[in-house]
């Protein structure tokens, strides 16, 4: 990447907490180098589908850094207690100011579940057990199996078994599923 110089061309805003880092409404993040150039910043795709990048903090700190959390730190402001950044559109990909704000996890998870992005069950990237798996441990559950020989059947702990099997978790695949 190229050093660049920031002009009127680039309308950005310093990142709280990370004084050498600059990023633009859209989502571009620059830092400024000793000789006081800007160079862009690469960014990652993490595994969850979320942009970010390393930063170092006023405390000379290496962070990891999400741009739409950047992004809302420098133009919305610092962020409310108890609260998260939310995508508008649900494109999590979509680092635009418009399209990002301040929300309650409660409304973010709402969001997520109406655009279809909500990533719970099989759809997470964690997820060990897929959807085919679910009535076959709600079976074994009944013919007697512990929750620890069944969570070593699917390599998983007895508490993911515990939590499946008492409707803690997998809650929409089983309303669909009427089970």
């Amino acid at each position: 990447m190229r050093n660049t110089t920031l002009d009127h061309t680039f309308f950005t805003e310093n990142i709280s907490g990370f004084p050498r880092y600059h990023v633009t409404r859209c989502g571009r993040v620059f830092f400024r180098l000793k000789n006081h150039s800007w160079r862009e910043r690469k960014l990652i795709l993490n595994q969850n589908g979320r942009l970010r990048f390393c930063a170092f903090n006023s405390e000379r700190k290496r962070k990891n850094v999400y741009v739409h959390k950047a992004v809302l730190l420098a133009y919305g402001g610092e962020r409310p207690k108890g609260f998260v950044v939310c995508h508008n559109d649900g494109n999590a990909l979509n680092n635009s100011i418009n399209n990002l704000r301040w929300d309650t996890f409660k409304n973010n998870s709402a969001d997520m579940e109406k655009h279809g992005t909500l990533q719970s069950g099989q759809k997470s990237y964690k997820s060990k057990i897929k959807n085919e798996n679910v009535q076959e441990i709600l079976d074994l559950r009944k013919f007697g199996l512990t929750y620890k020989e069944i969570g070593s059947k699917f390599g998983v702990s007895w508490s993911t078994i515990f939590n499946l099997v008492n409707g803690r978790s997998w809650k929409a695949y089983r309303k669909a599923n009427n089970i």
